[in-house]
């Protein structure tokens, strides 16, 4: 499905409407979307019925959450991801609200749920992660054609969990995609697929401190190691550039001949929830203005920051992004 929008969002989205179109550079997919449902209360006590406060909806799932924040900054990316019941149709109602673009395949299965609670008393929150929605063989082909029918594009994001039943050579395809059209390849997720991205072609990827781990066979690696395990999972398979997220001390760029570290800002933290996703779509909102890598790190940072500063999953703010951009210094031009 295709939602038009008026004016300039209008031309981006709807690529065969009309002949005088602007096509859309950035392009999300996200296979496991989901309502994110945030539940305020005041302290969680087990056995008990408890009065809970109001309750958050937002859109989620890690492409989606890219196109929010971009849009956010007067970006228009295109976000594709499957859609099912009534679920997905209160997703998709949410994001013509925030004036995301966005193309869809319809599935019989609704979209997912995942929870947090956040007891207001001591600050904690829990998490609640539904199960990914399968996609099937036939719903893949129809997301990967979605991707294939844009003409012009300049980033392909592919960010957030795949479903266990997803054949993970799907990578591989959107890597070969991404060649053709000459754009760069930006993946954020774990596990194989991750592997299948740095081995078919990728420009950056955007690992966790436990998934680089993970990804050298291993459950933990102290400070020293991570430049060197990043440039040599690198070398095995075809990566340009990594940058590894580390939490509230902010995130590590590696490429073949370079390494840096942007120290993140200290703040008050409400919530983490969409913090990474606010982080890769600052960076690709730095490189769509063609900021050096390091300099869009410094405004992936600052949005992975200003994400922490909301409750809930209610990513970043462009104010409280420029306002910690400050407080991150310039040091490379790489």
């Amino acid at each position: 499905m295709v939602y038009p929008f008026s004016s300039a969002v209008q031309k981006r989205t709807i690529v065969s409407f009309s002949q005088n179109i602007v096509m859309p550079t950035v392009v999300t997919v996200t296979f496991s979307p989901c309502v994110d449902k945030t539940i305020f209360i005041e302290q969680l006590i087990p056995d008990r019925k408890l009065k809970c406060g109001h309750v958050q909806l937002d859109p989620g799932g890690g492409g989606v959450n890219i196109a929010r924040v971009l849009r956010r900054f007067n970006i228009d990316a295109t976000a594709i991801f499957p859609s099912g019941s009534y679920t997905g149709k209160f997703l998709e109602e949410m994001l013509l609200t925030e004036k995301v673009p966005f193309l869809t395949v319809a599935t019989q299965i609704q979209t997912r749920e995942n929870i947090v609670i956040a007891e207001t008393s001591s600050g904690k929150q829990y998490r609640l992660g539904m199960t990914a929605v399968p996609v099937t063989s036939s719903q893949s082909e129809k997301l990967i054609k979605l991707v294939e029918d844009i003409p012009s594009l300049e980033f392909l994001v592919v960010s957030g969990s795949l479903p266990d039943n997803i054949d993970v050579n799907i990578m591989s395809r959107l890597s070969i995609i991404a060649e053709k059209k000459k754009a760069k390849f930006i993946v954020d997720t774990k596990g194989e697929p991750l592997q299948q991205a740095i081995r078919s072609g990728v420009f950056l990827v955007k690992p966790n401190l436990g998934e680089l781990a993970a990804l050298a066979g291993t459950s933990f690696l102290q400070d020293n190691e991570i430049e060197a395990t990043a440039r040599q999972i690198m070398a095995s398979g075809k990566c340009k550039a990594m940058i590894i997220s580390m939490g509230e001390r902010g995130a590590m760029l590696v490429t073949a001949g370079h390494s840096e570290m942007v120290i993140a800002p200290p703040v008050k933290r409400k919530s983490t929830v969409g913090a990474g996703d606010s982080m890769v779509a600052g960076i690709l909102l730095g490189l769509t203005r063609n900021y050096a890598l390091t300099e869009a790190l410094r405004l992936g940072v600052a949005c992975g920051t200003a994400a922490t500063l909301n409750e809930g999953s209610r990513l970043c703010e462009p104010q409280d992004v420029y306002a910690l951009l400050k407080q991150i210094p310039q040091r490379s031009n790489l």
